[in-house]
């Protein structure tokens, strides 16, 4: 029973992974014009002038930012994926920095196909940074609620009497 509730955990988080990598391709879909209607450009100009506010003038700071928000998201859901196959909590959080950052190459490169959209290195900079971040959110909170013994790479008697919770 407990290693099926476990397995179901297993699947939820990469499904958390799976889905907001479907969103970040959505977002990289979008042209120009497509992010200038309804929702989204009403947002956009709510966090252009909450940025520009906080940051000072910036001719575009919602791209930026934005990257930044989904690749802290998908570097941290990577991470908490990547903890049930890794025996070491480090090593599971640079493998999710990894895979986002190579996401973000594919990302940058779709985005040459979308009119109105270009390839910019700046971006998987961008990406690879809040994915940084996301990662050691995650290692920070594991290691805050479990102790130092979540990253050792061996298991020990406290983590076995933690259970699946570590994975």
């Amino acid at each position: 029973m407990a290693r099926k509730l476990e397995s179901r955990r297993v699947a939820l988080r990469w499904l958390a992974v799976v889905l907001w990598a479907i969103f970040i391709f959505f977002m990289s879909s979008r042209d120009a014009t497509q992010l200038s209607e309804g929702f989204f450009e009403q947002a956009k100009q709510l966090l252009a002038a909450v940025l520009n506010a906080l940051l000072g003038y910036h001719e575009d700071p919602v791209s930026p930012f934005c990257h930044f928000c989904e690749y802290t998201v998908l570097g941290a859901l990577l991470a908490n994926a990547l903890r049930a196959h890794m025996r070491s909590l480090r090593t599971a959080c640079l493998a999710g920095v990894a895979i986002a950052s190579a996401y973000g190459i594919t990302d940058e490169v779709h985005q040459l196909f979308v009119p109105g959209r270009f390839c910019d290195p700046a971006d998987w900079v961008v990406d690879i940074c809040g994915a940084v971040l996301g990662a050691l959110v995650l290692y920070l909170v594991v290691r805050f609620r479990h102790g130092a013994s979540c990253d050792r790479g061996r298991q020990d008697t406290h983590d076995a009497a933690l259970g699946s919770e570590l994975r």
